[in-house]
């Protein structure tokens, strides 16, 4: 019997080969320069503490979900501490698993040219708008449970069997993701409209039909508890659930509050606007799209695409909250705008419209990816080419790294004044306290290197300090790194002493023994 020839725009395993291989060209230099991203840094030194014995939120502290800093624990478990050029490589299998279930998603309700399209579309949005962007962060993790919960639900919707199976794993999936990153939680606006907006009120308003509806979110919802009682119950039986309340939960309100206070909207305005700009191949499919069906838009019945659409408008507003909106934000707005973009485009094809503008917006989303990749091949030389903030950062913390490790031994422990966590990872040597970003102590707005106000909240700020203090006391740091000097994310207007007690304790036991590029390096008086 003669073989049939393989179609590699259907085959999915040529699809799925090529993505892999196109995910690692485009992420190839995160496996040769470690830390893409200074997020990175806070996650791999938690990460550390946590493999080290440390209790989370407890004996180290950050205020974002768990899922991250154990994801970077569970590498380094393998990998070894501080490595990661290996969680950027485990990133490439969770992106690469991202676009599977999303292809997997779309190929069930739209076939398989809309799904090779999504994944096209998916590529593209989650390698543009900076270098950094494609680094680890929570935003690219919560994209692979996200998407797998969406097509477990979609999957509970359209078979007759294991309804309930489908849509519990997609509840326990929308639950692993809020562990991730909090801003998943919006998502669960979607199954809440979807079951009475959509199912019950618009389609069939009938008593059976509502408790059939009632039903279904029922069982999505408490399977989303799950996740969170699971990680309350261990936090719990650890001694840490109060901390993680308090710091990894309640804190985050203040960190969007102090970003709506001393963000200016201009650069919120500016972000976005780069954002929409630096993909905008993807809004101009969509946009053509809605001006060709301009009378059938509102009266479109396809449950899915609608429930898309929402995806969408949470995702945006999500990414704003705060007003910081930092390039990773966007990130979870790429899986239900590349669907939209795909099944937009293949209705585009299908009438035989803006066909010049397709070719157009495919050819740019080519060079815009292009062109990302090339600013990628030196990280530091593009931010240093482009005058971008704090491009400094990265080679001075290296820096001031060596000259740690080649002073010190593996076993002493160091802080650093400012946002230094790179030193950490670069030097192996590991933070004396709890505190790992100086932000906490010393009042700075984060992401702000312009704005010299203290704007942490007083209560939490003292707490903080108190806290500080009596760890460092009790086992100080042998080096101590200031770098105020070096002008680093703001730390020239946020010198030691605007943190008191501090600055006398490493006035008496503290001398100075190095300056490198900045960073005044001091070391404990025996």
């Amino acid at each position: 019997m003669e073989k049939k020839a393989l179609n590699p725009l259907t085959d999915k395993r040529i699809i799925f080969a090529v993505i892999l291989l196109l995910l690692f060209i485009l992420r190839v230099s995160g496996l040769y320069q470690p830390i893409l991203d200074i997020d990175e840094s806070v996650f791999a030194e938690f990460a550390n503490k946590l493999l080290l014995g440390s209790l989370p939120y407890s004996e180290v502290f950050d205020n974002k979900p768990p899922g991250t800093y154990y994801f970077f624990a569970a590498v380094f478990s393998i990998a070894g501490l501080s490595n990661i050029l290996a969680v950027h490589a485990v990133t490439i299998l969770v992106v690469f698993c991202t676009i599977a279930g999303l292809y997997h998603l779309v190929c069930v309700i739209y076939g398989s040219r809309t799904a090779l399209l999504s994944a096209f579309w998916y590529v593209f949005l989650t390698h543009t708008y900076e270098p950094k962007y494609i680094s680890t962060s929570g935003e690219i993790l919560i994209n692979l449970p996200l998407v797998l919960s969406v097509l477990c639900y979609f999957r509970g919707r359209r078979d007759d069997h294991f309804k309930i199976a489908w849509f519990s794993s997609a509840g326990f999936l929308l639950g692993s993701a809020v562990m991730i990153n909090y801003k998943a939680g919006f998502c669960a606006i979607l199954f809440i409209l979807d079951t009475f907006i959509m199912r019950w009120l618009i389609q069939d308003r009938s008593a059976r039909k509502f408790l059939h509806e009632a039903s279904v979110l029922a069982v999505t919802g408490f399977s989303a508890i799950v996740p969170v009682v699971v990680v309350s119950a261990y936090f719990y039986h650890i001694g840490v659930l109060g901390n993680f309340i308090n710091w990894g939960f309640l804190y985050n309100f203040r960190y969007i509050d102090s970003g709506a206070a001393t963000y200016p909207l201009w650069k919120t305005a500016a972000r976005t606007s780069y954002f929409f700009i630096s993909t905008l191949p993807v809004w101009l499919v969509i946009v053509a799209y809605l001006l060709n069906n301009r009378s059938s838009v509102l009266k479109n019945k396809d449950t899915f695409m609608i429930f898309t659409w929402g995806w969408l408008s949470v995702s945006i507003m999500a990414a704003l909250l705060g007003g910081r909106t930092y390039g990773h934000y966007f990130i979870q707005v790429a899986p239900p705008a590349s669907v939209i973009a795909a099944q937009a485009a293949n209705q585009l094809v299908e009438r035989g419209v803006y066909r010049l503008l397709l070719k157009m917006s495919l050819a740019l989303s080519v060079l815009i990816t292009l062109v990302f990749f090339v600013s990628r091949i030196s990280i530091d030389s593009t931010y240093r080419f482009i005058n971008y903030d704090n491009w400094r950062a990265q080679p001075v913390f290296r820096s001031a790294a060596d000259y740690v490790r080649e002073n010190s031994g593996p076993g002493d422990r160091i802080y650093v004044w400012g946002w230094g966590t790179p030193v950490y990872i670069y030097s192996n040597r590991r933070c004396s306290s709890k505190v790992l970003i100086a932000n906490y102590i010393s009042g700075k707005s984060f992401g702000s290197s312009s704005d010299n106000r203290v704007t942490m909240d007083p209560s939490f700020l003292t707490s903080m300090r108190e806290e500080f203090m009596n760890e460092f006391v009790l086992s100080p740091p042998e080096l101590f790194l200031d770098t105020e000097k070096s002008g680093l994310y703001g730390y020239d207007h946020f010198p030691v002493k605007v943190f008191p007690a501090l600055n006398d304790f490493i006035t008496k036991n503290y001398r100075v023994e190095a300056e490198v590029q900045g960073i005044a390096i001091y070391r404990r008086i025996r």
